[in-house]
């Protein structure tokens, strides 16, 4: 199973609501490219300025993967 899935499972378990689920979901994604960002620099070497830019450079394209999510959804935005 795919790790979104693994955490609806949790999160329908602990009682969370679906939308506070979904976004959880959305923003832990967003998270992981920072974090995998975090990885890419750690395993290339980079240290201080450079390595707090490979995870912002992680955290950018997680936002601009939200960002073209909500625009490319149907329906409206609430």
């Amino acid at each position: 199973m795919s790790p979104p899935i693994v955490l609806a499972v949790i999160l329908h378990l602990a009682g969370v609501s679906l939308s506070a689920s979904i976004n959880i979901i959305v923003w832990t994604g967003v998270a992981s490219l920072g974090f995998w960002g975090g990885v890419a620099g750690r395993r290339a070497g980079l240290t201080g300025l450079r390595m707090v830019g490979a995870v912002a450079a992680g955290l950018v394209v997680g936002g601009v993967v939200l960002v073209l999510q909500v625009l490319l959804q149907p329906g409206t935005v609430p």
